[in-house]
């Protein structure tokens, strides 16, 4: 407890990037269609969601591994994410919104893992406080989607960039508050990309491609729960603001499985928890599928089961990366989280809805996803199995 209360700061950071993030990125693909986009632009700005984050993470990764003062650029990228979002809301030209939505993604994605290692810097003797921290992101981000939900259903999107803009800019100056620089005794040690690659350095509980193969796995079928869910629920017939009630459901088992990852992390294997992350993920991806057959009830009870998927994979990853990766790569390998899940992985699954927009049936990508997802399971848990026999060895 008196971990948490020396650095409830960072409950706070998570809590507002994450309810901003709620207020906005998720219906950003109801905004393009409301611009009169088409789906084939559409799926150039999420190829766009995809190439400028692995740059953004990595220059921004060096940066802060080797500046001594990063507490500027922790309230300035905050503060571009607005200025972002505010140049979308106006500008009409296609190129204008390329433009818009590189400065975006640029600024946003790493943005998480930024904080991520300053946290585990904070917290280095106790790593399995992670989660009482960032379930702030959980929080804020169950009531953003909340607001989100109604504010859409009576207003469309454009309200919401409203609401975005004054919450990012919030986060931004939390920071100030935030003992940033408390990593600066690594910035005297240059980190080099080879280090990422470089299977010598890395402990035996994983790799590289263990981490980020898996968040990039991850990333791709949890598409069905990004930009493209408040279009699919339209196309099923549904109420909007159910959107909302899907979000806030899942930030429930979200939120519990933050509360529980300490004491689950202690008896699985990375492997077990991957498994399981994607095992509670495809309960989330049945409902769905079948989403307009389903009670409404029995899909929020299974919204929130599969909710609890991100605290594991995400709980996850960042204890792993903070025990395979040295000091000095420590911000890259935190950023390149978001990269690998985020840009690549959720990037070219919503390319992939994209496409199957064109073509006037969102369902059908959903049921590709929800196909990858149960592969996904089988393989995974063939890993945690074969893990379990080699240990009792």
């Amino acid at each position: 407890m008196k971990v948490f209360k020396k650095n409830i700061i960072f409950f706070a950071i998570y809590l507002c990037f994450w309810l901003a993030d709620a207020l906005l990125i998720p219906y950003l693909g109801l905004f393009f269609a409301e611009k009169g986009l088409s789906g084939g632009q559409i799926a150039i700005l999420s190829m766009v969601e995809s190439i400028v984050p692995p740059v953004s993470a990595v220059l921004l990764g060096l940066i802060m591994s080797t500046v001594k003062n990063r507490t500027g650029f922790f309230v300035a990228l905050p503060v571009g994410c607005a200025a972002a979002a505010a140049a979308m809301y106006y500008i009409g030209p296609f190129g204008g919104m390329i433009v818009a939505t590189v400065v975006l993604y640029f600024c946003r994605t790493p943005y998480n893992g930024l904080v991520d290692r300053v946290l585990m810097a904070c917290i280095h003797d106790t790593p399995g406080e992670y989660g009482k921290f960032r379930l702030g992101g959980s929080v804020g981000y169950g009531i953003g989607a909340l607001i989100a939900g109604t504010v859409y259903s009576a207003y469309a999107c454009r309200p919401l960039f409203f609401m975005y803009i004054p919450a990012i800019v919030a986060t931004g100056l939390l920071c100030l508050k935030a003992p940033i620089n408390i990593t600066q005794d690594y910035s005297a040690v240059r980190p080099k990309l080879s280090t990422l690659l470089n299977f010598k350095v890395l402990k035996s509980r994983g790799g590289f491609f263990k981490i980020y193969g898996t968040l990039a796995l991850f990333g791709f079928i949890t598409a069905t729960a990004g930009k493209f869910m408040a279009m699919y629920v339209a196309e099923q017939g549904l109420e909007s603001t159910i959107t909302g009630m899907l979000i806030a459901f899942a930030m429930i088992g979200e939120i519990i499985m933050f509360l529980s990852f300490p004491a689950m992390s202690k008896k699985l294997s990375p492997e077990a928890e991957f498994f399981l992350g994607f095992l509670v993920y495809l309960v989330r991806n049945v409902s769905f599928y079948f989403i307009a057959s389903l009670p409404m009830w029995l899909v929020m009870i299974m919204q929130i089961v599969g909710g609890a998927e991100f605290s594991i994979m995400w709980a996850a990853a960042t204890q792993l990366v903070e025990s395979n990766y040295p000091p000095e790569a420590g911000f890259i390998a935190q950023t390149l989280k978001s990269v690998f899940n985020s840009s690549i992985g959720y990037g070219l699954g919503c390319i992939m809805l994209s496409w199957f927009y064109d073509l006037g049936s969102i369902k059908s990508g959903y049921g590709v996803l929800l196909a990858i997802n149960g592969a996904c399971v089988l393989v995974y848990g063939f890993l945690a199995c074969k893990e379990r026999r080699v240990n009792e060895c």
